[in-house]
């Protein structure tokens, strides 16, 4: 095995890898939180399993995951991410399994909350704006950051249950990098250097490391982005209680991950404590292209209160 020679900032986690990660924010630190080791993976699970398929299972600190033509990754005790590249492995894609999937589940094994959320940041605090894939959150953020703000995190953000002494629910970015199809990446960030994420899928890669926020930082409110067709226009609704909290659930980032009671009562507990602590807001959009100006008009409106 090859020492770690890399290292990286990312979902609030000091990470040690003996392979580069391009998508991470470089850092340098003495004592790792996770360590990533790309070597040949000794486990007969994944011998027991057909290569051709994708393969997951899931234990209390074990966790397995099997990509055709791409690889295979083993994650242990919240601590220990190993991957081992398979067939034709696309090296970009190789990583993202490893970033979204593996290290999914490395953070739930550390009963670490993720919600699948972004985030800008607005008077030293984080606004989140949550919703389904398809949303329309990158394309938010896109239009917010031309307006002046200065983005947290796309898509994932992570929350491990800290407040600050003011009292206010910590969360951490995941990674720099914006996914945008490519006419929203033309019309936002014309001369930006981009790059495939994953085969056969249209989102490339914008990166936004110089401007990356690697410290946790207080959430001041989070937005809850629907789309329905239903609507001809933007409708903004605070929720509070229990619909605060269903709301805020429905956006936990891979929830078939969780696994035991201590986990999921750690993710219970910061659901709550979020949704009872910040403004929580439904905001429903019309089911219908568009550029983000009407949204990001509004949820700036939103977020100076």
């Amino acid at each position: 095995m090859n020492p770690p020679t890399f290292k990286y900032r990312g979902f609030g986690l000091k990470i040690a890898s003996n392979i580069a990660f391009p998508e991470l924010f470089p850092d340098d630190f003495d004592l790792e939180d996770v360590k990533i080791e790309a070597e040949p993976i000794d486990d007969p699970w994944f011998e027991n399993h057909a290569a051709r398929r994708v393969h997951q299972h899931v234990e209390p600190d074990i966790f397995r995951l099997q990509i055709p033509d791409t690889g295979r990754y083993l994650v242990k005790n919240g601590t220990l991410l190993q991957m081992e590249p398979r067939g034709a492995s696309d090296p970009t894609a190789f990583r993202m399994y490893a970033l979204t999937v593996a290290f999914s589940a490395c953070l739930v094994q550390r009963n670490l909350m993720l919600l699948h959320a972004s985030g800008i940041i607005c008077s030293d605090a984080v606004f989140l704006f949550a919703g389904a894939s398809g949303a329309g959150k990158s394309t938010l953020l896109a239009r917010l950051m031309q307006r002046g703000h200065r983005i947290f995190s796309d898509d994932v953000c992570v929350l491990d249950g800290r407040r600050n002494v003011q009292g206010s629910w910590l969360a951490s970015a995941s990674y720099p990098i914006l996914k945008m199809h490519p006419e929203g990446i033309d019309r936002h960030f014309p001369k930006a250097v981009r790059w495939p994420l994953w085969p056969d899928d249209p989102k490339m890669g914008v990166g936004f490391h110089a401007a990356f926020h690697a410290d946790t930082m207080p959430v001041s409110g989070v937005a809850l982005i629907v789309r329905d067709a239903g609507i001809r226009r933007i409708e903004v609704e605070r929720i509070e209680g229990v619909r605060a909290f269903g709301a805020l659930a429905g956006c936990t980032y891979r929830p078939g991950l969780i696994h035991t009671p201590v986990q999921q009562a750690a993710i219970t507990k910061v659901i709550s404590g979020l949704a009872d602590s910040v403004p929580i807001f439904r905001v429903r959009r019309p089911d219908e292209p568009d550029d983000g100006a009407d949204l990001s008009a509004t949820m700036d409106a939103l977020m100076q209160g």
